[in-house]
């Protein structure tokens, strides 16, 4: 949780929505994807009210949505498979 936290804004320039999307749509298994971008889509309006009390509640809860019951080697396949490449894209670009 706290690579997400500290990538929001330091490395990227990009939202945290964002970094938690591409992991989600990085995942290895089409099942989890799926699931897991349904919740995350459906969590947007929390996440938007979320937003104007804190955002470090905003980044728990997408960390959480993101990363919650799911198996390291999971995330760190999506990790070094599709955020890392976007990464390096958006600081090459800015």
């Amino acid at each position: 949780m706290n690579v997400f936290a500290d990538l929001d804004g330091t490395v990227v320039c990009s939202e945290m929505h964002h970094t938690s999307w591409w992991l989600i749509r990085s995942l290895p298994n089409a099942t989890w994807r799926i699931l897991r971008s349904l919740q995350f889509l459906l969590s947007l309006p929390l996440v938007g009210i979320c937003s104007l009390v804190s955002e470090s509640l905003v980044i728990r809860l997408l960390t959480f949505i993101s990363l919650g019951g799911l198996k390291e080697d999971d995330v760190a396949f999506a990790a070094r498979n599709g955020v890392l490449p976007r990464l390096m894209q958006s600081i090459h670009t800015s």
